[in-house]
């Protein structure tokens, strides 16, 4: 028998059908971008090409490592922005392992209306993650860590 091998380096809670703002997030999982303050919700979503923020905040993350200018079709619609290399952390609960960064590529879209969203290419295709939910998803927890390579 092989000992089992620890891969998660942090874990929080998360939650499901979480009000914020105008919006509803399916899976709301806490993060931190670019180092800087506050603390946001994001909607964890594996359908997602790609990571998006939107509003004032894209506006205050431009400016970084730019990649590109890029269009991407929501439900929304189509939204245009740029591609930057941010920071996101992934949020630890006190006691549950350790903050996770990751260099992430993020659609920084002025005029999408939507949540925050942390999507496939470029920051979830390098973690490995597992979402534990509970029956009445009060104390849903999630794990994540780096991928292996």
């Amino acid at each position: 028998m092989s000992a089992r091998v620890q891969w998660a380096t942090g874990s929080a809670r998360y939650g499901i059908e979480q009000k914020q703002g105008l919006h509803t997030i399916v899976t709301a999982v806490e993060c931190r971008l670019a180092g800087i303050e506050p603390r946001h919700f994001a909607l964890l979503d594996t359908g997602s090409s790609w990571s998006v923020i939107g509003g004032d905040l894209a506006e205050q993350l431009t400016g970084g490592e730019g990649l590109g200018g890029s269009s991407m079709h929501t439900r929304h619609g189509r939204i245009q922005g740029t591609l930057e290399r941010i920071r996101v952390t992934l949020l630890a609960h006190p006691g549950h392992g350790v903050d996770l960064d990751i260099d992430a590529s993020v659609l920084l879209a002025r005029d999408w209306p939507g949540p925050i969203v942390l999507g496939m290419r470029g920051l979830l295709e390098n973690l490995r993650l597992e979402l534990d939910p509970d029956e009445t998803a009060e104390d849903c927890w999630w794990s994540f860590g780096q991928r292996a390579r």
